[in-house]
């Protein structure tokens, strides 16, 4: 009968995929600006810590390793992290790039060469169980069960300088293995020469 409500439709969206996405794209234009300053590798890590600490849940687990060549041979050591702390990590603190029996080393290695992101997760058991650490003060402070590895590199040669290691939980959000844009800082006189490659 007129003016009397018999139902009511409602319709249901599921947006967590696109919340996500939008997330990450924040995150990622975070990451271009802090790093458009950048004059030196030093000043790259902190830059880099410092755009991707506000995002916790996308990245509850970051990690910066410089390269560094000395007489041929290429040495990783651990510039900063976010959550996990020094005294607690089980993340080495410093590798030879070289070494055969560092499964890092050999993820690092395949990164570089590759030109792309490696990603490792328990579920696939190809993930080290010391990257499988549970973080601290960030996120859900649960278990890291998938990392991705990006090689950064100028865009004046193919060496790297360093490499940036984020896990995450597959269970809670959108795998990082499904997506892998590039991010590139063009080499402007106000813009740092680096490509690095990041995830939305």
């Amino acid at each position: 009968m007129p003016g009397f409500l018999q139902g009511y439709y409602n319709l249901v969206l599921e947006v967590s995929q696109l919340r996500i996405l939008e997330r990450r794209t924040s995150a990622l234009l975070a990451l271009t600006q802090e790093c458009s300053a950048v004059r030196d590798t030093k000043s790259l890590w902190s830059s880099i810590l410092a755009s991707l600490s506000p995002f916790e849940y996308d990245f509850p687990l970051v990690a910066i390793y410089s390269i560094t060549q000395n007489a041929g041979l290429a040495t990783c050591a651990l510039e900063g992290t976010l959550g996990v702390t020094g005294s607690d990590s089980t993340l080495p603190q410093n590798f030879r790039l070289a070494d055969m029996d560092n499964e890092l080393a050999d993820y690092v290695r395949q990164a570089t060469e590759a030109a792309q992101p490696v990603v490792l997760t328990a579920r696939d058991g190809n993930m080290p169980s010391f990257l499988q650490i549970t973080t601290q003060g960030r996120g859900f402070q649960d278990i890291i069960n998938e990392v991705a590895l990006f090689a950064l590199k100028p865009d004046t040669h193919d060496l790297s300088v360093g490499f940036l290691l984020v896990g995450s939980y597959i269970h809670s959000l959108r795998a990082l293995g499904e997506y892998h844009p590039q991010l590139h800082v063009p080499r402007r006189p106000h813009y740092s020469p680096f490509v690095m490659r990041s995830i939305h």
